[in-house]
């Protein structure tokens, strides 16, 4: 019998082996194997949980940021990045802000008064079971990206010569 999906059935014109008409969705995540237990698409990627909560954390700060605090230190920061650990209970959070170091300390200093506050607005927000405890950290990523750049661009620029 060809197992297609049962969300997918309908008049085909073709009968499976059963009598029902089915179409050829068998690659479907709701596709049915033989003993009636779900298989999964090689098409669906799988993410674990921690993965989808760091999503969500992303979002969710992002607009927290943006429309709730109203702090003038915090205000031009950008999530760039939250990690969470894999029982959920610990979430470190990267962040961009422009400006020189000055502004930078601001914004950590500010982020850091505001952490509570946005623990709490996470918890109303979503349908965690347990908010998990953040951390901010400057993302530097960009900096590296920046640095090693330059050093390439040096490096060809000594090869043409």
């Amino acid at each position: 019998m060809n197992s297609g999906c049962y969300r997918h059935w309908q008049a085909r014109g073709e009968a499976g082996a059963d009598g029902l008409m089915q179409t050829a969705a068998n690659d479907c995540f709701h596709s049915l194997s033989l003993t009636g237990q779900a298989k999964k698409s090689s098409t669906i990627m799988k993410y674990k949980r921690s993965q989808r909560v760091s999503e969500l954390l992303k979002r969710e700060i992002s607009h927290i940021i943006f429309s709730n605090i109203k702090d003038p230190a915090v205000k031009p920061v950008t999530v760039t990045f939250v990690k969470v650990t894999d029982d959920l209970k610990h979430a470190n959070i990267y962040y961009r802000v422009l400006g020189d170091e000055s502004v930078k300390a601001g914004a950590l200093k500010g982020l850091e008064r505001a952490k509570s506050y946005i623990r709490f607005e996470i918890g109303q927000r979503t349908e965690l079971r347990f908010v998990p405890e953040i951390e901010f950290f400057y993302d530097t990523g960009i900096d590296e990206a920046e640095r090693i750049e330059l050093l390439l661009h040096r490096i060809k620029e000594t090869d043409v010569e």
